[in-house]
């Protein structure tokens, strides 16, 4: 039986009661207990269900460390079973109250992923990325012109910063030996990124620490160049910029963009997927939970809520269009014995 590592306890639990079967239990054998083995399967499972534990996994460390939970979790649920723990009745409720749950959250799960992905394909240029040089030519009277990238008081005025803009990008344009990183080493004012020969790393058209230091025009005109020219002088609140791209723009794998945009979608996503459902479903309320619903309904007020019927005090029923999960769905999820 192998458990999902969300916590010694809660969650993890709950799931290792539900008895994942041995289908995980792949690749090399890390650990065996009572003859139960854990596989490499086994620990790359736990990221597939909980993505919090992919940089842990990505380590030697973090996976020796999920070993070890796995491994108490192992031992806790053999004792358990051989205290008989999982014939109690109260477990075999929580178990099918679990089952179901999990089911929904699968639902759910693949429901916003797949949004994400519309997302993700309607949204293009959102996930565009490239990499981008940058010359920062500081002046006095700048906003944010304290000190140069060498640490020294800035002393130029703009004028002045502006004619060696200008010089510098004469120079990279009729010279085939001057390079742009070079220029960048000598010239920027960018205490961190003339180490790199200029290079801002790789940036999106959003890209906010570009937006924070108020450089969003610097995206604007990165996004509308070509690869390899060098655009400029382009003035912001830092000074004058000299850029040029130094990788061309490419999307981002749907793989890697991908949480960002379930974190940001998830919320509606539900809402959305709920309202659908309230829409097909008619929800019969008893006597005194109608009164209750009415009155919230008076505070709430929606367009989208479900049908109140009348009916007996002390009875509550739900009819649905929608089909409930077949017993037999149920009973597919089983506790080891």
């Amino acid at each position: 039986m192998k458990q999902f590592v969300i916590g010694m306890f809660g969650l993890g639990m709950m799931l290792a009661l539900l008895g994942c079967d041995s289908k995980q239990s792949t690749g090399k054998v890390l650990a065996t207990v009572n003859g139960t083995a854990i596989t490499e399967g086994d620990i790359t499972f736990q990221g597939e269900i909980n993505p919090r534990l992919s940089a842990q996994i990505s380590s030697a460390a973090g996976r020796k460390k999920i070993l070890e939970k796995l491994v108490d979790s192992e031992l806790l649920y053999q004792s358990a079973v051989s205290k008989g723990v999982h014939k109690r009745d109260r477990v075999k409720r929580m178990l099918e109250l679990y089952s179901e749950s999990l089911v929904v959250y699968e639902y759910m799960r693949q429901y916003v992923e797949d949004k994400a992905k519309d997302y993700y394909d309607s949204h293009s240029d959102e996930f565009l990325r490239l990499e981008l040089g940058d010359i920062l030519i500081k002046f006095a009277s700048s906003e944010k012109a304290s000190t140069a990238g060498n640490g020294k008081n800035v002393t130029r005025t703009e004028e002045e910063a502006l004619t060696l803009a200008n010089q510098i990008i004469a120079e990279l344009k009729q010279s085939k030996i001057i390079t742009f990183e070079k220029m960048a080493e000598k010239h920027s004012d960018d205490f961190y990124s003339k180490k790199k020969g200029g290079s801002l790393g790789i940036i999106s058209r959003n890209e906010k620490r570009l937006i924070r230091r108020g450089d969003e025009v610097i995206l604007e005109k990165a996004f509308a160049s070509k690869v390899g020219e060098v655009t400029g002088p382009i003035k912001t609140s830092n000074g004058y910029h000299v850029i040029k791209v130094l990788k061309g723009a490419e999307m981002e794998d749907f793989e890697k963009a991908k949480r960002s945009i379930v974190l940001k979608i998830r919320s509606k996503a539900a809402e959305e997927l709920l309202s659908t459902l309230k829409k097909e479903t008619t929800v019969i309320y008893s006597e005194e939970n109608k009164e209750n619903q009415a009155k919230s309904s008076k505070k709430v007020q929606t367009s989208q809520s479900p049908k109140v019927e009348k009916m007996n005090p002390g009875k509550a029923t739900v009819k649905s269009k929608i089909k409930p999960m077949p017993m037999e769905s149920k009973k597919a999820i089983k506790t080891k014995k």
